[in-house]
């Protein structure tokens, strides 16, 4: 005679105790976060002075804020002011990306109650550092060219002076 043993497993318990595996906080990435998010902050702040120190060194010659001798539409004289004009486009497209990254570490920090209030901030840090790299992008690869090679034609379009 030969008895079979069955062995009762539950799938249920199986599939918690796998949910319950994932959800568990990785030790190595939270303590790789915080060092990183740290120098980024500090990175952030000191890119964001540098960043606004050379942009208010380069008063506005056109729009509202002109005090005198402005130019004026279509703006074709801002090639008096080239390059000068675009010096602090090179630091503030590399803080819209130490800012994302400081959004990531802002979002991995946050508690479970609280992640998706991060998790909408990194999404408009996202967007806004797509369209700020884009126009920047533009004005520095578009506008500086042409104002050196003399084509102005269209420059009022893509200039934000």
């Amino acid at each position: 005679m030969h008895f079979v043993v069955i062995k009762y497993v539950n799938i249920k318990d199986k599939r918690m105790e796998h949910m319950r595996n994932q959800v568990r906080p990785n030790k190595t990435a939270t303590a790789n976060a915080n060092p990183l998010g740290f120098y980024t902050a500090i990175s952030t702040t000191v890119l964001t002075l540098v960043t606004f120190g050379i942009a208010i060194l380069t008063p506005p010659l056109s729009g509202p804020y002109c005090t005198g001798s402005c130019f004026e539409y279509p703006f074709l004289d801002i090639v008096s002011r080239f390059p000068r004009d675009y010096y602090w486009m090179y630091p503030s497209i590399l803080l819209s990306l130490i800012f994302v990254v400081l959004m990531v570490c802002i979002h991995h920090y946050a508690s479970k109650e609280k992640k998706v209030f991060s998790q909408i901030g990194l999404s408009f840090a996202l967007i806004s550092a797509a369209i700020l790299i884009s126009d920047y992008f533009i004005q520095i690869s578009v506008i500086q060219p042409s104002l050196i090679s003399g084509e102005t034609d269209g420059i009022a379009l893509l200039s934000t002076v």
